[in-house]
């Protein structure tokens, strides 16, 4: 089936060239950053746009249409609270409407169900990016009870349905979606974000046969299913398949190029792969696109700690571990209890106790990468990478009865973590 999916994909580009020449593609990221409007062009016309019905909205506060499409413009753009502002007079004004034309009222329901149903789908985007934590509108409880009313008062809209699988799933409760996403595909065989979902369900919980199942039904059917593309490149990425992964991270940011976490999914890939000069220029558009992503600072740090053993000009090296440290500190500062910045931050300085040549310098740094990681256990006791980390600096010092002691404990955090996952 995967053979079959690119083959797809090549038959779709059409004789395009091939990417043997290496050196060419490191210099200028092949099709994935030269799409037609780059990651900046299209959001700026979706500025000029969302501008536009800003001044209507103010002009014709009564017209529903208009603060409907402004609504869906902030949702694109991931500006929820501006979203739900829209969402929520645009409801406003379908009720008055609904009210003065009950001979059209299964067309009305049907308009204040899907807004209703937006606005929680915002507020429940809130809760994943952990915006406003124990605020009322992000409890769980108040989103579903918003999308149960949405669902009362249109009860044949699949989406609706579909996001309190979603729901449940940013609840970590994966069968608890699956449950309701399965029902949909009864009555609606041929939705094909429900399967993309299930898909991710299936992937969250490391069923990874199912998901990839799931994923390929959908991208068969629609090509340009940009979650599903994402996401079964995802699970490629988990497979260790960073060439075949890199195809479908491709797709997705030709399709739509704004997504920050495509491209820090696609860098990822490339460095997978060992084609750091595109992971890194995959990681600036991340970025770019969202500067206050911590998970996409934290992998860029990552990256270029991975990139030091490689960088043969001393002031480089010093320079990337200088940016390095200075990315980990920055999400630290902002999320004090992100252990995977901490175990990056320790590998950090494992690399220098490897690197330097003075041996005041190398207690210095080893020091400094035991404290990290005791923090990132602390904070993630199951943590295996860096326990092992700990165990290779105490092989390192001849340590070696500390070391068998660490190696054997990430071995026990690998083990308790796989059969969480089966």
């Amino acid at each position: 089936m995967e053979a079959e999916l690119m083959e797809m994909e090549e038959e779709k580009e059409g004789a395009e060239e091939d990417d043997d020449d290496e050196e060419e593609e490191e210099d200028d990221l092949g099709d994935s950053t030269s799409t037609k409007d780059g990651p900046h062009g299209l959001m700026e016309k979706e500025k000029v746009l969302r501008d536009a019905l800003m001044v209507v909205s103010k002009r014709v506060p009564n017209n529903f249409n208009c603060l409907y499409y402004l609504g869906l413009m902030y949702f694109r753009s991931q500006n929820y609270q501006r979203a739900k502002e829209a969402f929520k007079k645009a409801l406003k004004n379908i009720r008055a409407v609904k009210k003065k034309h009950p001979d059209m009222i299964k067309r009305w329901n049907a308009l204040e169900a899907k807004t209703l149903s937006l606005y929680a789908q915002c507020c429940l985007y809130e809760l994943i990016a952990s915006v406003s934590p124990g605020s009322e509108e992000h409890n769980p409880v108040k989103i579903q009870e918003s999308f149960v009313q949405a669902t009362k008062i249109d009860n044949g809209q699949p989406d609706i349905w579909n996001n309190i699988g979603l729901l449940h799933m940013s609840l970590n409760k994966f069968s608890g979606a699956r449950m309701i996403l399965k029902p949909i595909l009864c009555n609606f065989t041929q939705y094909n974000d429900a399967i993309a979902n299930l898909g991710l369900s299936h992937l969250c919980g490391s069923e990874l046969t199912e998901a990839a199942r799931n994923f390929q039904t959908v991208i068969l059917r629609d090509s340009a299913h940009l979650e599903a593309l994402n996401n079964y490149g995802v699970l490629l990425l988990k497979q260790k398949c960073y060439s075949n992964a890199i195809v479908f991270f491709q797709k997705a940011i030709d399709l739509d190029s704004s997504h920050s976490y495509v491209w820090s999914n696609l860098a990822c890939a490339y460095s997978g792969a060992g084609r750091f000069a595109n992971a890194a220029k995959a990681f600036r558009n991340t970025r770019e696109l969202d500067e206050s992503n911590i998970h996409a600072t934290s992998n860029l740090a990552h990256h270029i700690t991975a990139m030091l053993q490689t960088e043969a000009d001393p002031d480089a090296k010093k320079e990337k571990f200088q940016q390095a440290e200075h990315m980990f500190s920055n999400v630290l500062s902002e999320q004090i209890g992100f252990s995977q910045a901490w175990t990056g931050l320790g590998s950090l300085f494992k690399a220098q106790v490897e690197m330097t040549q003075d041996q005041g310098s190398k207690d210095e740094f080893k020091l400094l990468a035991t404290e990290a990681f005791h923090q990132a256990i602390g904070l993630d006791e199951n943590d295996a990478t860096a326990m092992s980390q700990l165990g290779l600096l105490a092989l390192a010092d001849g340590e070696y009865k500390n070391a068998q002691h660490c190696f054997n404990s990430a071995i026990q955090k690998v083990r308790y973590s796989s059969a969480l996952c089966s």
